[in-house]
């Protein structure tokens, strides 16, 4: 690639890179951070190049990694009740995205992590705010919890 200056990477990272769950595999959570960064780098590196770097970031979808956790009753409850379309991924809710960062309608776009999670990231940041407030409001009564929220968030968020 970085010879025929041209080139497109998508790498393949996960929800567990940018936030974590009750599911114990921090080695899993760590890999996947490390490329969700890896991603970013590469962009710095190889940009001059004219190559791009993204990746996508996926939710649960039925795969042979999945299958012990889609057997799960218990496991699948809770993925449900975090993911806010209420239903796992499918192959085809990924063509998009990957014909998208394949295709020359992206070539100004590089160094993105798209999640294509059915909300779930967006819902695990609003249940972390909402914890904030409930276990600091009592202890911290005179300070107003709108501006605690809001510095929170600006520290969570860079």
């Amino acid at each position: 690639m970085i010879g025929k200056k041209y080139g497109i990477i998508v790498n393949i990272a996960s929800i567990y890179g940018a936030v974590g769950d009750i599911f114990p595999a921090a080695p899993y959570y760590a890999s996947k951070g490390a490329v969700i960064n890896l991603t970013r780098s590469l962009v710095v590196e190889w940009a001059p190049h004219k190559i791009n770097v993204n990746a996508i970031a996926l939710g649960f979808f039925p795969s042979e990694m999945t299958e012990e956790i889609f057997a799960d009753e218990e496991a699948m409850k809770h993925i449900l009740s975090k993911t806010p379309l209420g239903r796992a991924g499918e192959p085809l809710d990924l063509k998009a995205a990957l014909i998208y960062l394949a295709s020359p309608a992206c070539d100004y776009v590089t160094g993105q992590t798209i999640f294509i999670d059915g909300g779930w990231t967006a819902a695990s940041q609003f249940s972390f705010f909402i914890e904030i407030r409930m276990c600091f409001s009592d202890t911290l009564s005179q300070m107003d919890n709108r501006k605690l929220i809001l510095k929170i968030y600006f520290l969570s968020a860079h």
